[in-house]
């Protein structure tokens, strides 16, 4: 006898599931842990990045999970730049461009603007 023969799944709306079947419940984390800019930003900074980042369309949370190629990274500068100046007071705004820009200077995770490699360490 096949043990999924007798198993009855219910989910937590209370529906049974098709026997045979099983159901996992599933969490929705967001984009923003994948983006470069969340491992840049902390504490208020990061807050109040993150919450500018939540408010934009998923396919642009999307496009920032992906580290930019090189020359790219001071067009993403200047998109957050634009995106931050308005909806961020003026302490928080400089702090947030200073972390990004000395992401942006030390070359993680990738190329730096000039093209060359750098020892690839957080800043």
């Amino acid at each position: 006898m096949n043990t999924t023969e007798n198993l009855i799944v219910i989910d937590s709306a209370g529906n049974s599931a098709p026997t045979g079947t099983t159901s996992m419940p599933l969490i929705r984390t967001g984009n923003w842990g994948w983006a470069v800019e969340s491992c840049a930003l902390r504490g208020e900074v990061a807050q109040a990045v993150k919450a500018v980042f939540n408010t934009l369309p998923e396919n642009y949370q999307l496009a920032f999970t992906f580290t930019s190629k090189p020359g790219e990274w001071l067009t993403r500068a200047r998109v957050w730049a634009r995106l931050l100046r308005p909806a961020l007071p003026d302490n928080l705004y400089n702090q947030a461009r200073l972390s990004l820009t000395a992401l942006l200077e030390s070359g993680w995770p990738g190329p730096n603007p000039t093209g060359t490699q750098t020892n690839g360490n957080r800043p």
